[in-house]
């Protein structure tokens, strides 16, 4: 598995945030499938934000941020 600044990003925020989707993702030996899914979308929204658009990089990678590493609601997370 190639660790781009991206998918650490990811990486940690699924272990931090989503531990069970983590784990399953292991599990099911899908880790690097979903990593690299995941990755693309956000690239691909990026890219729409930035080029397309003429967003300023910041606030487009906020948008990207927010879209796709929320933590989960304040139930099922860890505590």
């Amino acid at each position: 598995m190639h660790l781009t600044p991206l998918r650490i990003m990811i990486l940690k925020n699924w272990r931090e945030f989503h531990p069970t989707m983590y784990q399953q993702f292991v599990q099911e030996n899908r880790l690097d499938q979903e990593l690299e899914a995941t990755e693309t979308q956000m690239s691909n929204l990026l890219h729409q934000l930035t080029v397309v658009e003429k967003m300023e990089y910041q606030a487009a990678m906020e948008i990207v941020i927010d879209q796709f590493l929320l933590p989960e609601d304040e139930s099922s997370s860890k505590k």
